[in-house]
């Protein structure tokens, strides 16, 4: 959780670097980078109970789902950057 939580707090920083270099790929790069680190995340939620994103715990529960949106709405955002439409369902 905790290097998904990193590399949201990184998007800024990545968007003004890519502005910086014109250089999109930046963005691009780093959005395959926070979906592959969170496959990896949630595919071990699939693997181990205690690391799934619905457990039993609603404080772990709620914050875990918080995460997991906060994801979204980055991948959103920089696909919108890019000129990619996000789908709105997988």
């Amino acid at each position: 959780e905790w290097s998904l939580v990193r590399m949201i707090e990184a998007f800024p920083g990545k968007v003004a670097h890519a502005v910086e270099k014109r250089e999109p790929s930046v963005v691009a790069n780093y959005l395959l980078d926070l979906c592959g680190e969170f496959s990896k995340y949630y595919s071990a939620g699939m693997r181990e109970e205690q690391r799934r994103v619905l457990c039993e715990d609603e404080e772990v529960r709620n914050a875990r789902l918080l995460l997991v949106d906060a994801i979204r709405i980055v991948i959103s955002k920089g696909l919108q950057l890019l000129g990619v439409a996000a789908p709105e369902r997988m």
